[in-house]
Parts: C-alpha cells; structure tokens; sequence
C-alpha cells in the first residue's frame, strides 16, 4: 500500500511539474517595434502582470524588414510581437509570419471588427480576409487651417463652411486664387495634397491580375498640381523641410493636410504664438496617413503574454481610454472616440472637438486601397509629378518613367 500511494504521490508531482500537459505560464515577452511610441504601454503592461519581464527592441524604420524578416524565418531568437508601418503593413502581412487571430482568437477579433474603422481591420487582413494585425489608432487625415486668414479672407472661420469651400479639387483651387489676392498662399508645396488622390482612388496601384494601375484621380493630380505651381499658390517648400514647419507658425501659408497625429506631435511643436487660431475640416477627400499595426508570431514562445498584450492595446476599451487621455492618440476603437467626442474640445483648435470630426472622417475611408508595393510606387509617382510640374519632363514622359521605374523594381508586376 506504501509503494502504491508513492506511485500515486509521484505522478501527482509529474503532473503538476508538466501542467498536466497544459502549456506553463509565460514570464518574459519580447517585442520588435521601430518606434519608441509603446514604451509606455509595455510599462503599463508590465505594471497590470507583476512578475513578467519584458524585452523591447526598437530596430529603425528603415532597417526593421531586413532585419526581421531573416529572424522571422530561421525562428532563432524571434519576438513574440512585432510591429508593421502602415506604409509596409501590407507587405508584412504578405510573408505569413503573423498568427492567424481569426482561427486562434475569434472572440478578441470579432470584438475588434466591432469597434475599429473597416479600414484598419482591412489593412491586417491575409489573403484569405483573416485578421492578423490589429492597430491601437486610426490616423485619418483632415485640413489644418489659420482661423484669423479664413475669417479675414473668407468672412467666417467656421469648419463647415471652410470645409465646403475646399470640398472639391476645382473649389480648392478656386480658394486658392481668392487665398493668393490676399497674399496668402494655400500650402506649403503641392506635395502637402498627395493623400487626397491616394484615397480619393477607386482601386490601388496593383488589380487582382498583377497589372499597374494608375486610376483616374491619381492622373488628376498631375494637373491640379502643375496649377498650383504655376500660378504660385503655394509657398512651393517640400514636406518636413525647415520651411514647412517654420510656416506653421506665420500667417503666409493657409493651412496644412495632416492626420490625427499632426496636430499634437507637429502643429502643437510648431505654431508659435497662434494656439487657439487653428481649426481643422474636410479637404476634397477623406484620407489616412500612418499607424502602426501589431500582431503575434505564428510560433510565438510567449503566446499567451503575447494576446494578453495585444489585447490590452487594440481591443481593451478601458485600456485605450486611459491611453488616449493621457497621449492624444485617436483610438482605433471607435466607442472610446465616441466617449471623447462628448467632452470639451482643444483649445488649441479655438474650442474644436477634433474627436468628432475625425470619428466621421475614419468612417468614410475606402478600404483595401492599400498595396505592399505603396511605399515605393507612391514615391514614384510623386517624383513624376515633380518631373512634370518642373517641367523636366512631359505629362506622358513622367508617366512612362514611372511605370519604367515600377517594372524595373518589381519585375512581377505588369506594366503596358
């Protein structure tokens, strides 16, 4: 009997020791990201599981593919979650690196298809429509402007009615002119206007078939663009230069196209002494511009900890409410953004609730517009409208050098 319930005792112990097969507690999570923007979240994170460890590695931007994707493959010394930029997220989500969080997770996805603009959803999608990325923000974009200027040269400074104004490519070029009598100019350069053709388009730069397609709002743009050059109405400074920045702060320069975060991480740092002189509206189209996305190696070592922490991020409401009062993002979950756009607005923005504004502006984004070719095209296409508004080349010539640069840099792709 002694030796029996020794066994007994002993496979007791065996049991407890395996999990009873289950798989133990994860204490450490690792995290590659290539922005700083989630040290307060691991932190945060860290705080609500005392006991877990984590390693963050911040790998730059223009260095993180290459750096992750090798790791990813050999699975030697891969994260448990790792980050995609909006401009390569779609490239990210092509390698099948991701865990499939509809078919592991389906109840965290559909509370996050429930929440989120379609957009963002759709940009973490796989191929077969499944979520694998998910993003705490939503970055759509709208029209920064000068209170002062519109009141002074429209008669009212009131985002509705300077919102219709420029609700059209012909209106703002239209306001533009009346812009430029004043000695006021529209933009800072035409470049500032590229996110309107980009989500103004009815389909991407590749179809279904593999073909380049350049839609019929993206040739507009070489045209409203040689019209802003040629008749000076805008200061004709590239985007990021210290003159773009440096005109937030005077009264020669109208407004700016920006996303969400313009305004607290660019205007804010920028404007000077005219706190309380901005508004923001609607340009001739509703765009985005950034966000980040996360998701969970397939083979991830720290499963568990890696879901709990995607799940505080992307999907838990009380989480991304204590998140955006204390950073300003605007949340991905649209009820938090709901919740915000009930309180008082920035006084920066002379009062505005920009809340509200972009809550309507995430919902009329056009999904699936995005490629993992975008980053480099759209960079090609804009160099061809450079070429053609400096008229260093034809509208025909620019357009062939593009689709030549296409065809040379991702061969698969089908180019007439």
């Amino acid at each position: 009997m002694k030796k029996l319930w020794a066994l007994v005792v002993a496979l007791l112990l065996v049991a407890v020791a395996v999990g009873c097969g289950k798989k133990q507690q994860s204490t450490k999570l690792s995290i590659w990201a290539f922005t700083d923007e989630l040290k307060k979240v691991v932190d945060d994170f860290k705080a609500a599981n005392e006991g877990i460890d984590v390693s963050f590695s911040i790998i730059p931007s223009e260095e993180f593919r290459t750096k992750i994707r090798p790791v990813l493959r050999s699975g030697s010394g891969a994260p448990d979650v790792f980050l995609g930029e909006v401009a390569w997220v779609r490239d990210i989500v092509s390698w099948g690196m991701w865990m499939d969080l509809t078919k592991n997770y389906p109840d965290m996805v559909k509370q996050y298809e429930d929440q989120a603009p379609p957009y963002v959803v759709d940009l973490g999608r796989d191929e077969n429509g499944h979520v694998v990325a998910m993003s705490w923000q939503a970055c759509p974009g709208g029209f920064f402007y000068k209170r002062s200027i519109a009141k002074n040269v429209f008669g009212t400074d009131d985002p509705k009615a300077v919102g219709e104004l420029i609700s059209t490519p012909e209106k703002f070029l239209d306001a533009a002119r009346t812009l430029k009598s004043k000695n006021v100019k529209m933009l800072t350069g035409f470049s500032d206007y590229q996110w309107i053709p980009f989500y103004g388009r009815k389909a991407g730069w590749v179809d279904s078939n593999n073909n380049l397609y350049i839609d019929p709002v993206a040739m507009d743009f070489f045209e409203l663009a040689k019209t802003l050059r040629k008749e000076g109405l805008t200061a004709k400074v590239d985007q990021w230069s210290p003159g773009w920045f440096g005109n937030m702060a005077k009264k020669e320069v109208f407004g700016y196209l920006l996303p969400t975060w313009g305004l607290h991480y660019v205007i804010k740092k920028n404007a000077g002494d005219t706190a309380g002189d901005w508004a923001v509206t609607r340009g001739p189209a509703s765009y985005s511009w950034g966000g980040t996305w996360l998701g969970i190696y397939k083979n991830a070592e720290a499963e568990d900890l890696a879901v709990k922490f995607v799940n505080m991020l992307a999907v838990d409401a009380d989480y991304q409410e204590a998140y955006t009062r204390e950073v300003g993002d605007f949340m991905s979950n649209l009820n938090v953004d709901a919740k915000m756009a009930k309180e008082e607005g920035d006084p920066f923005l002379g009062g505005q609730n920009h809340y509200q504004f972009f809550m309507e502006e995430a919902k009329n984004i056009t999904p699936g517009l995005e490629t993992k070719y975008d980053q480099d095209i759209n960079g090609m296409y804009i160099d061809a409208i450079r070429n053609y508004i400096e008229d260093k080349m034809t509208k025909e010539e620019a357009i062939a050098d593009m689709k030549g640069k296409v065809k040379n840099a991702f061969p698969e792709i089908n180019v007439d």
